[in-house]
């Protein structure tokens, strides 16, 4: 019996090793981008990933968040050492906005502070407002197909039909969009009927992509001591505000250009990350032995383990009996 478990324990463990840790709702990726007026030693706390980094005078830093979740707010928080031997453990300088997909800016920042900003994304092969939209990239691509914004899979610009195989003078449906954005064709999967339509450019909406969408209002950072629970105990007044140098860099080809030319501060990966890391390398091993080595101190960890089981319930039998 107890070889057995340990037989299917060992086989969940490799079967699984990668579907557990893929989680719909924590497929988004969040960018930072970071520059302080002096040298600190600074806390970045997003939502509950917090790590401690060196910020150089006038470096500029960059730091990448993965398995994140968007389906709710996004926090940043940074605390100085200077801050927190002043003002205590509690008090931040903290930023909260919707994870809308694309750059979040601010105008202002607190000192030391004087250049920041954000990119929210989804990882690679995840789509939708939230990230939790899968769709396999490469396998669309080995179809002659592509994956559109919400996760489905569809035809390239200018083909349509259910294999994608014919060309925009055969398509008998096609759609009028407006402001350059481009007409997509796909199939719904439920009812197997050919539709199409317009992808909209960032800062339009509709049907045909006709309206102007308003910018959401711009994030500000507020200094708030937070109680033993978290949340926000008290909002202080902060009127230490200096401009943010950043600004200019609103569009996806600005941040990448800030953040090639910035020091690189990948943030702590999470357990399940680094587990799954560790499985990837270790059975990818050119040694065949790696592998074997490892099953049989797992198998000996869950034997030894079994049998301390078995005694410290024995003892405990022998106890009552008396």
């Amino acid at each position: 019996m107890r070889n057995l478990f340990v037989f299917f324990s060992l086989s969940s463990l490799f079967l699984l090793s990668n579907a557990m840790f893929i989680d719909p709702g924590k497929s988004g990726a969040l960018e930072l981008v970071l520059k302080v007026e002096s040298s600190q030693t600074t806390q970045i706390a997003v939502n509950s990933n917090v790590t401690s980094i060196d910020l150089h005078t006038n470096s500029t830093h960059y730091i990448e968040y993965r398995e994140m979740d968007f389906r709710g707010i996004i926090s940043i928080r940074l605390q100085t050492k200077f801050m927190k031997s002043r003002y205590g453990s509690r008090n931040w300088h903290m930023v909260v906005f919707d994870p809308l997909q694309g750059i979040i800016n601010v105008d202002q920042l607190p000192r030391p502070f004087d250049g920041m900003v954000v990119k929210v994304k989804c990882e690679r092969n995840w789509f939708g407002e939230y990230c939790d939209k899968y769709c396999d990239e490469d396998a669309a691509h080995l179809v002659g197909m592509r994956c559109n914004k919400k996760g489905v899979m569809g035809c390239n610009e200018g083909f349509c039909g259910p294999n994608c195989d014919q060309t925009k003078s055969q398509c008998s449906m096609m759609c009028a969009c407006e402001n350059d954005a481009p007409c997509y064709s796909s199939t719904d999967p439920r009812t197997s009927r050919e539709y199409v339509y317009c992808e909209c450019l960032t800062g339009f909406e509709g049907k045909y992509c006709q309206n102007v969408t308003f910018p959401p209002e711009m994030p500000k950072f507020r200094t708030v001591m937070l109680g033993a629970n978290g949340k926000i105990f008290k909002v202080l007044e902060n009127k230490n505000l200096v401009k943010n140098e950043f600004y200019w860099a609103n569009s996806s080809a600005k941040f990448e250009l800030l953040a090639e030319n910035a020091e690189n501060f990948p943030a702590p990966e999470s357990f399940w990350q680094l587990a799954r890391e560790f499985l990837e390398d270790l059975f990818s091993e050119t040694d065949p032995w790696t592998p074997v080595i490892f099953i049989g101190i797992f198998g000996l960890f869950l034997v030894f383990h079994c049998q301390a089981v078995d005694v410290e319930s024995s003892k405990k039998l022998i106890v009552f009996d008396v």
